[in-house]
This record gives C-alpha cells, sequence and structure tokens, in this order.
C-alpha cells in the first residue's frame, strides 16, 4: 500500500509542478527575456486595465498617441520612444521605439516587450533591432560587444517601467511615495 501512495505522490507532484514566473527583464546571449508575469496581490484584472490606463496618462507625454490598441479590462498595446536607449560605446545614440503589450489576469499582469527599432536617420528609416534570437552584438563565446555594451541598459529600463507601474497599480504612485 505505501509504494502506491509513494508513487501516486510522485505522479501528482510531477503532473501538477507549478513553475515560478520571471519578474524582471534579463539579458543573455540569446536575447531579452520573452515576458514577465508580475503578481499584484489579489486585485481585478479590471482594476489593474484601469490603473495601467491611468499610469500610461502619467508616464506619457501624449498619451492618446502611446495607446496602439485596447481591448477594454483585458489588454493594453503601447508605443514609446526614448532617446538614447540603443547606444553604441562610441557615443552614437539612437532614437529608441519599442512596442509594449500589458496583458491582465486576476492577481497578476504580463508585461511583453514585442518589438524595438531604432532611427538612424531619414534615409534609413526605423529599423528593427534583433532582441531576442542570436544577437550580432555577442560574440559566439557569450560574452557582449565592446560596441554594443549598452544591451545592458535594455532591460534595466524595462525593468525601471514595469517597477514604476506596478507601485501605481498597487497604489503606490510617485506622488504617495513623495509624501506629496
Amino acid at each position: 500500500m505505501k509504494p502506491t501512495i509513494i508513487t501516486f505522490l510522485f505522479f501528482c507532484l510531477g503532473t501538477f509542478r507549478i513553475q515560478a514566473q520571471q519578474e524582471n527583464f534579463e539579458v543573455t546571449s540569446s536575447g531579452l527575456t520573452d515576458y514577465i508575469v508580475v503578481q499584484v496581490d489579489s486585485l481585478k484584472s479590471s482594476y489593474c486595465y484601469e490603473k495601467c490606463i491611468e499610469w500610461i496618462g502619467k508616464t506619457y507625454k501624449n498619451p492618446e498617441s502611446v495607446i496602439k490598441s485596447k481591448i477594454e479590462g483585458t489588454s493594453i498595446r503601447i508605443e514609446g520612444v526614448e532617446d538614447g536607449l540603443i547606444h553604441t560605446n562610441g557615443g552614437v545614440r539612437y532614437l529608441t521605439r519599442y512596442n509594449l503589450e500589458f496583458t491582465f489576469k486576476d492577481g497578476r499582469y504580463k508585461f511583453d516587450v514585442l518589438s524595438i527599432e531604432t532611427y538612424a536617420n531619414a534615409q534609413y528609416g526605423w529599423n528593427s533591432f534583433p532582441f531576442k534570437g542570436d544577437w550580432a552584438a555577442y560574440f559566439k563565446d557569450g560574452a557582449p560587444k565592446k560596441a554594443w555594451q549598452c544591451i545592458n541598459d535594455i532591460p534595466v529600463y524595462f525593468n525601471n517601467l514595469n517597477a514604476d507601474l506596478k507601485k501605481y497599480i498597487q497604489g503606490q504612485s510617485q506622488d504617495q511615495l513623495e509624501k506629496w
């Protein structure tokens, strides 16, 4: 009887294994973390969605043009621009455009970086920046090329955006943190 119970327990543990979701972006030689899932206690998805809309309004200069699509209470896609997020060690700074998607479920949200583009000049326009898969910014041994050390800034930028959003959703807006 004991071997049957032990076998059953191992089967259940193997079948119902819970995988921890990553809450921070990281960069490796294979690219940027695909997406992160952020826990927000027991907050309802509709509440998180509304708080995200408010956060976009407070974070971006022109929120109406930043929001590219939204499905009420479920998801939001935005397009942001940051000057110099992508740069070389030689001092060349690129205007960087990114597309993000936030998807909401009760108690959590998913933060997904859909695309990153750089603007070199009027002749070449916007060009896709390969942030997933084999990066040209890395040597075969996995070390980053000296000219592209900025790739370590990319996850920091998105982690800071996420930390700000999470604080806002949980009711800790910047104004409250500064005790105005």
